[in-house]
């Protein structure tokens, strides 16, 4: 009999302990992460795996989560990676900022400043500006596990959100 083990999907969860476990030990090198995984888990991984896990695509992951959310990063095992990656890894971080000082955040607030970021970063340049969809969006929240919460805030509260969102920098 074959002694091989079948092979499983990695999981956000799975992604979720191995950027947790490099964020606890940086100075380990993904070698050392790689035989930690297959250690604790018994799922074989290789060296490239861990360089993706570790990389842009999967900082939605970082912070802390509820149990209700870590459920649900069990049973996610494929997040696909956009067409314009620094563009939505640029407007998941205003989105970050936004969230964190309770400014109102609509999806059309989103498709602008997406349209504004597409026109600011140099390597888009040249190129015709998509079209803002809400499918487009609908993908980039599920990419990014952005939730749609109901905020209970004062009015200055939001005005002094809306009043941040034009100075955040891009490279901030």
């Amino acid at each position: 009999m074959d002694d091989r083990k079948r092979r499983r999907k990695l999981t956000d969860a799975d992604r979720l302990v191995i950027r947790k476990r490099f964020q606890t030990n940086p100075e380990q090198h993904q070698k050392e992460l790689v035989e930690w995984f297959t250690n604790e888990t018994g799922h074989p991984l290789n060296q490239s795996q861990v360089s993706k896990i570790l990389g842009d695509m999967y900082t939605y992951l970082d912070g802390d989560h509820t149990k209700k959310q870590l459920q649900a990063l069990k049973n996610k095992s494929r997040t696909s990676r956009g067409e314009w990656p620094d563009l939505e890894a640029a407007l998941y971080k205003w989105q970050q900022h936004m969230q964190e000082v309770h400014a109102i955040i609509t999806g059309d607030t989103l498709k602008e400043k997406a349209a504004q970021l597409w026109e600011a970063l140099p390597q888009y340049a040249g190129q015709d500006m998509p079209k803002w969809s809400n499918g487009w969006l609908g993908r980039f929240k599920g990419r990014f596990n952005i939730k749609e919460y109901v905020q209970h805030v004062e009015a200055g509260g939001v005005l002094n959100g809306w009043k941040s969102m034009d100075k955040f920098q891009i490279g901030s």
